[in-house]
């Protein structure tokens, strides 16, 4: 379905004449992505090759976009690729330098010059697998920008798609600076070199000054012959399109929608089938006198399905995507130590961590929380598996849910296939599982469960740790989490003038609140109840305090690290009530909080806490004491948390 924008009347008509000459977006499109190690082996790219059956002379490569924003749209860009495939034109996804699972770190220097030898390297290694003549690039946001950097500086581009682009990169700092990418601005985004950060992703100072030099539409060179320039339908149309056409490429120009959906939280980011549709037969049509049949590929001898690169200051690690069944085909990078890639089957026991999902995220983590802590485990000796749960990532979906719900109890049936393949392929004898906000309620519910082989789980920030089918992530009448969250943003409005205004002028939902309100009270009238069933000795139905003892009693180890003030917290308190002493005097379960840390750890101090109290907790767990600059938690520590519970529960009662 194509929509043409008339430059007259910036009004809309739909053109249904091609529709349904070309494979929906969205299918279970074979065959499955291959993928590969590529660039400089120092500093490796990491990306997925999506091969044709009957492949075209044009290569396509996706320049994803940056930051929070490429989480979201990274189930779309994947189903691009896979449709794009399924048309005879070979594709490649990558992670630019630095970001995702590539190799590097964006506080290194000046990034622009890596990310746009990203983009080289990317488009000469799709020539090579695919012997294709010539490349174009889809560019989405800060993505259009390198790709058309790219674009003026090779003479083999036939096409460019870009898809919401910044006007410019001084355009993109300049909103950066001012939203990180959705993120409110904090006061942790506002670095001392002139650089930003928000959510977690780095813009440093000299990173930032070098994009707001990029200006790819200020030269006079033809970027590509032909152009596909897509608006964001909430948005006057951009300057993109006349700047092309005045180069001297031809240039069509649409606005359609589906592109906030698609940059929705990863977990309610919706592809948007008709967009990408579009792309494709576009894309397809762009092949028109290439010729049906490509040159022989070449062997891409800088390609490979491992990576081995040194870690800071510490050994060298192996890094590769592996596939484990379920009941869905998973998909999982393994991390390890260089020196065991050939196999120890001498009984030396080995260590595995096993890194689970945030929600939709995948497995990168939160502001690519998890792909820095994975690398040093592994250079400290351990494997680390970062796994994508179903339909996360590159796995599969587990049925036809266009997102599944990331507390599904099926997500358990997936930890077990990992633990099992760590087992049965690594010989791993002892297993922790990690996991943040909905992973360490997995990791609980699967300890709980009495999964085999599951020794040790450390659970960060959960704000739940009970679900029963039916209950939405925003329901404030029973998500204990959301009450907490709803009610400190209400809490925070009464000091903003602008609230009050919009609460006189009947623009809030004051019932809402009512209701959140009148659920906190019931919640806390009921803990009372509960402490004094606990003490007679009533069975309690989801009684958390009776479930901690019962996995420690089954030998598994429970660490629960919170952030200072996070909800969970106040969530655990409620739960096990009064019978906080006996759990925290219970030495295979453990209370840790981190100090000035918000609920994902986006700052970058914050982050260091986090890693040094993770590295501790693993170590202690292994029993073995490996030097890290860790913050300890006082000698008191535990006296301080039993006071901060009877204070809670004075307030409670």
């Amino acid at each position: 379905m194509y929509a043409k924008l008339s430059a007259e009347s910036q009004t809309f008509e739909v053109d249904r004449s091609r529709a349904g000459d070309h494979p929906p977006v969205g299918d279970a499109l074979e065959p499955r992505a291959r993928a590969l190690h590529f660039g400089d082996p120092l500093q490796p790219l990491f990306g997925w090759w999506h091969a044709a059956a009957n492949p075209s002379s044009l290569a396509v490569v996706i320049c994803a976009p940056f930051g929070i924003e490429e989480l979201s749209a990274y189930r779309s860009l994947r189903y691009l690729a896979m449709a794009l495939s399924a048309c005879g034109v070979p594709t490649l996804r990558f992670d630019y330098a630095g970001c995702g699972d590539s190799a590097g770190d964006n506080e290194d220097g000046d990034r622009v010059p890596a990310w746009l030898a990203s983009v080289h390297a990317a488009a000469d290694v799709a020539r090579s697998m695919s012997g294709a003549s010539q490349v174009a690039f889809v560019g989405v946001r800060l993505g259009a920008l390198f790709a058309a950097s790219v674009a003026a500086q090779r003479d083999d581009v036939r096409a460019l798609v870009v898809l919401a682009p910044p006007a410019s990169g001084q355009a993109f700092v300049r909103e950066c600076r001012i939203r990180m990418l959705g993120v409110s601005a904090r006061a942790d985004s506002l670095r001392s070199d002139g650089g930003t950060q928000a959510a977690g992703f780095v813009l440093n100072g000299a990173t930032c000054q070098a994009l707001s030099q990029l200006a790819p539409l200020q030269t006079q060179r033809v970027l590509a012959p032909t152009a596909l320039v897509l608006e964001r339908e909430d948005l006057r149309p951009g300057v993109w399109a006349k700047q092309l056409s005045l180069a001297g490429t031809q240039v069509r120009q649409l606005a359609l929608e589906g592109f906030k959906g698609m940059m929705d939280s990863a977990y309610r980011a919706v592809i948007p089938t008709p967009m990408l549709s579009l792309v494709v037969q576009w894309l397809a049509d762009c092949q028109t006198g290439l010729g049906a049949v490509p040159q022989p590929a070449l062997a891409a001898t800088s390609v490979t399905p491992s990576a081995k690169f040194a870690v800071e200051k510490a050994a060298p690690i192996q890094e590769q995507a592996v596939l484990i069944r379920s009941d869905s085909t998973l998909s999982a990078m393994l991390s390890e130590p260089a020196d065991m890639i050939a196999g120890d089957r001498t009984g030396k026991p080995r260590r595995a961590l096993l890194i689970l999902n945030t929600a939709g995220e995948r497995r990168v983590g939160p502001s690519r929380l998890w792909v820095p802590f994975a690398r040093a485990r592994a250079a400290h000796g351990d494997l680390v598996l970062r796994l994508d749960q179903a339909g996360v990532g590159e796995s599969d979906r587990r049925g036809l849910a266009e997102n599944e719900n990331p507390y599904s109890d099926s997500v358990q049936r997936d930890i077990g296939a990992a633990v099992a393949w760590l087992r049965q392929q690594r010989g791993v004898t002892h297993c922790s599982l990690m996991g943040l906000c909905s992973g360490a309620y997995h990791g609980l519910q699967t300890a709980l469960a009495g999964m085999p082989h599951v020794d040790h789980v450390i659970a960060i920030n959960p704000l739940l740790f009970y679900w029963h089918p039916g209950m939405s992530l925003e329901d404030t009448t029973s998500n204990p989490g959301s009450q907490l969250a709803h009610m400190a943003n209400a809490a925070r409005g009464l000091r903003d003038p602008k609230k009050w205004l919009r609460l006189v002028r009947g623009e809030l939902d004051l019932a809402g609140l009512m209701r959140v309100m009148w659920a906190r009270t019931k919640r806390r009238l009921r803990h009372p109840l509960r402490d004094l069933a606990r003490l007679v000795g009533v069975p309690l139905k989801q009684d958390l305090a009776a479930d901690l003892q019962c996995m420690a009693r089954q030998g598994v180890s429970v660490q629960l690290v919170f952030s200072q003030g996070d909800p969970g917290l106040t969530v655990l308190k409620e739960e096990v009530g009064r019978a906080y002493r006996r759990l925290l005097h219970n030495a295979m379960i453990g209370l840790s909080v981190v100090p000035d840390a918000d609920h994902s750890f986006i700052s970058a101090p914050a982050r260091a806490r986090l890693y040094a109290q993770l590295h501790r907790l693993l170590d202690d767990a292994h029993g073995r004491a490996v030097a890290v600059s860790a913050v300890h938690t006082p000698k008191h520590a535990a006296d301080a948390l039993l006071n901060d519970f009877e204070d809670d529960l004075v307030e409670s009662a």
